[in-house]
């Protein structure tokens, strides 16, 4: 290939003429290493495009990251397991050491406590006293319910099955009940001279009385609830029961299925 410097004539021009051949030649060397480098190149890049999906020649190094996050990632879960098992014994110990639930807990202990010293004391039940103890079982207490009964007294029978009823739905209030047969000092004291009589008392005085049936309907079928509400007015009970507490609350509605039917 002829050289655009080529001319001249003697030593020196011949001089010139091999520096240039010299230059040229490290020059295609040169070019030839840039193209073998561009291929090497390509061909990577080639071969890195086949194992990344993303297209994105520099998107390997992140791949590869993800790769070996994935790897962290499963001892991460691991850890992760372990540490939500701590957390969950660290909720726990909150759960147990919670204020709110230790007052709650106490107090429901407290309840349980007074319902034991209540059943204890006679609360809940509809008990028979005798003379001697009268004085203390009306002094001892805040509400006492006192029903001076006869044996022979039909209505008498009639109270004390709704005040057995009544004195299981209000723990509040101590029900008991004197026979006046043996109890004749008090029957004079508290000048009870009809039966049944129920005597309310409110820190050991007598504050009111339930004389006969005449403020529960006159008549010997009335409902318990009739007879709750009574004392309800003493001031004895705060809250009356649920509907349903007693089994006369359910009126029962008449069967028509017997009726005759008239064409």
């Amino acid at each position: 290939m002829a050289s655009k410097f080529a001319g001249g004539s003697g030593l020196f021009a011949a001089t010139v003429q091999a520096d240039i051949d010299d230059r040229m030649a490290k020059a295609c060397e040169e070019l030839v290493e840039i193209h073998r480098l561009r291929d090497i190149a390509a061909k990577k890049a080639a071969e890195e495009a086949k194992t990344n999906k993303t297209g994105n020649k520099n998107a390997k190094v992140y791949v590869n990251s993800a790769k070996r996050g994935t790897a962290i990632g499963k001892k991460d879960d691991k850890r992760g397991v372990a540490e939500e098992s701590d957390d969950s014994g660290a909720d726990e110990d909150d759960f147990l050491n919670d204020p709110e639930l230790e007052r709650i807990r106490l107090a429901r202990i407290a309840k349980l406590k007074k319902l034991q010293e209540q059943r204890k004391r006679g609360f809940g039940e509809y008990r028979e006293i005798i003379e001697s103890e009268f004085l203390k079982e009306v002094t001892s207490l805040k509400h006492v319910v006192c029903h001076f009964y006869h044996d022979e007294f039909q209505r008498c029978k009639i109270v004390d099955e709704k005040l057995r009823k009544i004195a299981q739905a209000h723990r509040e209030v101590k029900f008991i009940r004197l026979n006046v047969q043996k109890a004749q000092f008090m029957v004079q004291k508290l000048h009870v001279k009809t039966l049944p009589t129920i005597v309310l008392f409110t820190d050991g005085v007598a504050k009111d009385r339930i004389v006969g049936f005449d403020e529960l309907g006159g008549r010997d079928v009335f409902p318990t609830r009739f007879l709750e509400l009574r004392i309800k007015m003493g001031g004895l009970i705060l809250d009356e029961s649920e509907f349903g507490t007693y089994p006369d609350d359910v009126v029962e509605e008449p069967d028509d299925s017997d009726e005759e039917l008239i064409y």
